[in-house]
Protein backbone atom coordinates (compact mmCIF):
# COMPACT_ATOMS: atom_id res chain seq x y z
CA UNK A 1 0.00 0.00 0.00
CA UNK A 2 1.13 3.53 -0.83
CA UNK A 3 0.69 6.03 1.70
CA UNK A 4 1.66 9.62 1.54
CA UNK A 5 2.91 11.40 4.84
CA UNK A 6 3.43 15.10 4.96
CA UNK A 7 6.15 15.22 7.71
CA UNK A 8 8.58 17.78 8.80
CA UNK A 9 12.15 18.00 6.42
CA UNK A 10 14.25 18.12 9.53
CA UNK A 11 12.82 14.47 10.88
CA UNK A 12 12.67 13.25 7.31
CA UNK A 13 16.37 13.92 7.21
CA UNK A 14 17.19 12.22 10.78
CA UNK A 15 14.91 9.11 10.38
CA UNK A 16 17.00 8.90 7.20
CA UNK A 17 20.42 9.04 9.43
CA UNK A 18 18.41 6.50 11.60
CA UNK A 19 18.00 4.19 8.28
CA UNK A 20 21.66 4.30 6.95
CA UNK A 21 23.05 3.86 10.58
CA UNK A 22 20.97 0.75 10.91
CA UNK A 23 21.74 -0.25 7.07
CA UNK A 24 18.22 -0.27 5.87
CA UNK A 25 15.55 2.11 4.06
CA UNK A 26 13.39 5.05 5.36
CA UNK A 27 10.50 3.15 4.08
CA UNK A 28 11.40 0.37 6.84
CA UNK A 29 11.91 2.42 9.26
CA UNK A 30 8.54 3.43 9.09
CA UNK A 31 7.35 0.36 8.51
CA UNK A 32 8.26 -1.00 11.41
CA UNK A 33 6.77 1.89 13.71
CA UNK A 34 3.63 1.43 12.22
CA UNK A 35 3.41 -2.20 12.53
CA UNK A 36 4.41 -1.46 16.25
CA UNK A 37 2.30 1.22 16.80
CA UNK A 38 -0.67 -0.57 15.49
CA UNK A 39 0.48 -3.76 18.07
CA UNK A 40 0.95 -6.31 14.83
CA UNK A 41 1.69 -9.55 16.67
CA UNK A 42 5.37 -10.65 15.75
CA UNK A 43 3.83 -14.04 16.58
CA UNK A 44 1.05 -16.32 16.46
CA UNK A 45 -0.80 -17.21 19.44
CA UNK A 46 0.26 -20.88 18.47
CA UNK A 47 4.05 -20.22 18.25
CA UNK A 48 3.60 -17.71 21.62
CA UNK A 49 1.80 -20.81 23.50
CA UNK A 50 4.58 -23.43 21.70
CA UNK A 51 7.41 -20.90 23.37
CA UNK A 52 5.83 -21.26 26.51
CA UNK A 53 5.43 -24.72 26.56
CA UNK A 54 9.47 -25.14 25.49
CA UNK A 55 10.45 -22.71 28.36
CA UNK A 56 8.82 -24.72 30.89
CA UNK A 57 10.23 -27.85 29.71
CA UNK A 58 13.42 -26.30 29.70
CA UNK A 59 12.84 -24.75 33.39
CA UNK A 60 11.68 -27.97 34.69
CA UNK A 61 14.73 -29.68 33.21
CA UNK A 62 17.13 -27.31 34.79
CA UNK A 63 19.51 -28.09 37.32
CA UNK A 64 20.36 -24.31 38.06
CA UNK A 65 20.18 -23.63 41.75
CA UNK A 66 21.90 -20.72 43.32
CA UNK A 67 21.29 -22.51 46.57
CA UNK A 68 20.53 -18.74 48.02
CA UNK A 69 23.62 -17.04 46.95
CA UNK A 70 23.22 -13.50 45.65
CA UNK A 71 26.03 -11.50 43.46
CA UNK A 72 25.98 -8.00 43.05
CA UNK A 73 25.38 -6.21 39.45
CA UNK A 74 29.14 -5.64 39.13
CA UNK A 75 29.77 -9.36 40.20
CA UNK A 76 27.60 -10.72 37.82
CA UNK A 77 29.24 -8.64 34.37
CA UNK A 78 33.39 -8.88 35.93
CA UNK A 79 34.98 -10.90 33.04
CA UNK A 80 37.77 -10.75 34.52
CA UNK A 81 36.41 -14.06 36.75
CA UNK A 82 36.33 -15.57 32.73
Amino acid sequence: MTVTLDIDEEIVERARELAKYRGTTLEVILGEYVRMAAGEPKMTREQAKQMIKDLEEMWAASHGDSRGEKWTRDEIHDRSLR
